[in-house]
């Protein structure tokens, strides 16, 4: 009943939308204190850590404890010693299912005032992410390749789309390339594009579900996403790169499609106007 959890855990559950049932259940409970490592690498795992300090009884008025690691903690005998003079405090009642915003008042009351009055991105427009294909080298073809498949049947060219990776996106615009998506997307019908099991059959092994790609309610020629939105894709958007180096959005009207390493966005509104507000 009063037990105490001291957990050392990726802080992604803190701010995404994936971690919302874990942030309701822990805030039924005394959140004491939350250290955030992302700046100062101590622990062997690679992703963003965090320690997360829950004890297992209600306290009225609880102020939870929060700080961030720094360069500076080297200079302390104890991660105690620095959190003491590093912290600061903020309500509990703060901590509920929604993202948990681990600022000081004063930044908290500067984002609400950035946020008063203004019209979240997500009520004008969707953001997809790229197609996840499971094996990239079966389906991620060159124009070689393509060019040999629609010889083969024309009709092979109604599933062939255009790609970009995220390389190749730059502000504002994209650099052309000769990627094509091999698109058989979930309950295609195979035995319409023979010509395309038949190169796709060279990777059998590696597509199988369960063994070259993860288990899922999916055939082996097919991509493994379900990709219900694809239709998008192929409408005007903004487009970019998740692992760049730095932000670059850029416009495309000519129907690409993305792996998984990128997103889109469409919208109803002025999307050439959302692309300058983004860049």
């Amino acid at each position: 009943p009063n037990g105490v959890l001291s957990f050392i855990t990726s802080n992604k559950f803190i701010k995404t939308g994936y971690g919302e049932n874990l942030r309701s259940y822990l805030s039924d409970f005394t959140i004491e204190q939350i250290i955030d490592f992302t700046e100062v690498h101590v622990f062997e795992a690679l992703v963003a850590s965090c320690v997360l300090q829950v004890v297992k009884t209600k306290t009225p008025e609880n102020k939870v404890k929060i700080a961030f690691a720094n360069d500076t903690l080297n200079d302390f005998s104890n991660l105690s010693k620095f959190v003491q003079q590093n912290k600061f405090e903020l309500e509990q009642k703060l901590f509920g299912k929604e993202i948990w915003q681990l600022n000081n008042l004063e930044s908290l009351a500067i984002k609400d005032k950035i946020e008063y009055g203004t019209i979240p991105l997500g009520e004008i427009a969707a953001i997809y992410r790229g197609v996840t294909t499971g094996y990239n080298p079966a389906f991620i073809i060159d124009q070689n390749t393509r060019n040999k498949l629609i010889e083969q049947d024309p009709n092979n060219a109604t599933i062939i789309k255009p790609l970009l990776q995220g390389r190749n996106i730059r502000k504002w615009v994209y650099n052309t390339t000769d990627n094509f998506l091999i698109f058989t997307r979930k309950g295609i019908n195979i035995e319409k594009y023979p010509v395309i099991k038949k190169y796709l059959t060279t990777f059998k092994e590696q597509l199988e579900p369960g063994v070259g790609r993860k288990s899922g309610n999916y055939n082996w020629y097919e991509i493994q996403d379900n990709t219900a939105y694809y239709p998008e894709f192929e409408e005007e958007k903004i487009i970019w790169g998740l692992t760049a180096d730095k932000w670059a959005f850029a416009y495309d009207n000519n129907k690409h499609y993305l792996p998984s390493n990128g997103y889109i966005l469409t919208s109803k509104d002025a999307i050439k106007y959302l692309l300058a507000i983004l860049n």
